[in-house]
């Protein structure tokens, strides 16, 4: 929908005060569920007010659709998805407590707290892919703990059982009996014992990657710091080729991950170059291999030879920016770079990994660059006017849409949308 190939308003929810968003998710229903009623399936965003209501509108229209109240004996901050498509989680951080709802329809299934009494100390706790994460100690020496979160889910530890909208013991409004979400949320579980450990590994950061098959880790080792390695998850053993140490002269860190596409293929991430490794597996021994690298310089040569191919070639895309800006000079220590990679997303449907890079020598110097993310082979590129050294940007990327988000070192932020259009030149 939209004007000449701009986005138009739609309609605007007069949420503010108290009835400020402080989260969302927008969930679009998959076509073959529809054996209920149509206002379950309809495509939806969730948001959890500033007030502790979870409220459910209709992403066309904007109509609410359901709400929630969440009571006001917990603060709750976030709202994510626990599972994908299949179970959201509302977290509040004092207490640590977790609501976990599932979709389809929208549903209350559980509400418990993550005691340190029980579980010992930690700084962090979090609820996803049906996984209990437990981080404890500082710096870059923590401990990562993963429990099983259908141990938590076993009946034994439900002391109800209860539906939005039913009378639930466990909430006393007075004298009387309150109603779950109309009168809050009951805390439904209570936790006597630890769940099982799945994994428990230490490391010098929060994030650990899984993927491959059979199942393998990332993990930054205890006390190494932008370090990475790569093993597998039975018997910890390292993978060959799979230890990465490289220099970083940059003050971006680096990053090495699993693609989520069951190609077994990993990412490694830094200021000026972009990786990418297969895991392969033979008689239970794991290897990595590296598939193609996107560097600066592989960039500036890619952008020459599209540059020369243009020239013969008269078909290109077009996109639109909002804004321009002022390049600015950063003063970094001598053996510092400035970094040419700025962000970059992966459309996993159409297998096209797409840079936002900062091409200083050019007068636009920021650049959006398309790769066939199977051979490295760059597809399309296209000015989106100047970025700043020292700004954050993130780029999404979904079909013939980028937005580009920007935020300068004031704290001020705008999105930038740009959408691919195709013409000849005559």
């Amino acid at each position: 929908r939209g004007i000449d190939y701009l986005p138009t308003q739609l309609y605007s929810l007069p949420l503010k005060g108290l009835k400020q968003v402080v989260d969302y998710l927008v969930f679009t229903s998959p076509i073959h569920k529809t054996p209920l009623p149509s206002s379950h399936f309809k495509p939806f965003f969730l948001a959890l007010t500033k007030d502790n209501w979870l409220l459910r509108f209709d992403n066309i229209t904007g109509e609410l659709l359901q709400k929630i109240y969440l009571g006001n004996n917990y603060k709750f901050t976030e709202l994510s998805w626990e599972r994908v498509g299949e179970r959201i989680v509302l977290s509040c951080k004092k207490p640590h407590i977790f609501a976990l709802f599932s979709i389809l329809p929208l549903e209350f299934i559980t509400m418990f707290e993550v005691k340190q009494e029980l579980f010992g100390k930690f700084v962090s706790v979090t609820l996803n892919n049906n996984l209990l994460k437990l981080v404890s100690g500082f710096g870059s020496n923590k401990n990562l703990k993963l429990y099983n979160m259908w141990d938590i889910l076993d009946d034994s530890n439900f002391e109800c059982k209860c539906k939005i909208g039913k009378w639930c013991h466990l909430l006393q409004i007075g004298n009387s009996i309150g109603k779950v979400g109309i009168d809050g949320l009951p805390l439904n579980i209570c936790l006597k014992k630890k769940p099982s450990i799945v994994f428990d590994i230490n490391s010098s950061e929060e994030l650990v990657s899984f993927g491959g098959f059979p199942y393998h880790y990332i993990l930054s080792p205890s006390k190494q710091k932008g370090a990475f390695e790569v093993r597998n998850i039975e018997t910890h053993a390292l993978v060959n080729a799979g230890s990465f140490d490289l220099e970083n002269a940059t003050i971006v860190p680096d990053n090495l991950s699993f693609i989520d596409d069951h190609t077994e293929r990993l990412i490694y991430r830094s200021a000026n170059e972009t990786t990418f490794y297969k895991l392969l597996s033979d008689n239970g021994n794991s290897s990595l291999i590296k598939l193609f690298s996107l560097s600066t310089n592989a960039i500036r040569s890619c952008l020459k030879n599209e540059k020369e191919r243009s020239r013969t070639k008269r078909t290109m895309f077009n996109g639109r920016s909002s804004r321009s800006c002022t390049r600015k000079t950063i003063n970094y220590n001598e053996n510092e770079l400035e970094r040419s990679i700025l962000d970059d997303d992966f459309d996993i449907d159409v297998e096209i990994f797409s840079i936002l890079a900062d091409i200083p020598e050019q007068k636009e110097n920021g650049k959006i660059l398309m790769f066939d993310s199977k051979i490295g082979k760059l597809i399309k590129s296209f000015e989106v006017g100047k970025v700043v050294e020292g700004y954050h940007y993130k780029l999404i990327y979904d079909l013939d849409i980028f937005i580009i988000i920007v935020e300068d070192i004031s704290g001020y932020s705008e999105a930038n949308i740009f959408r691919m259009t195709v013409f000849d030149e005559e």
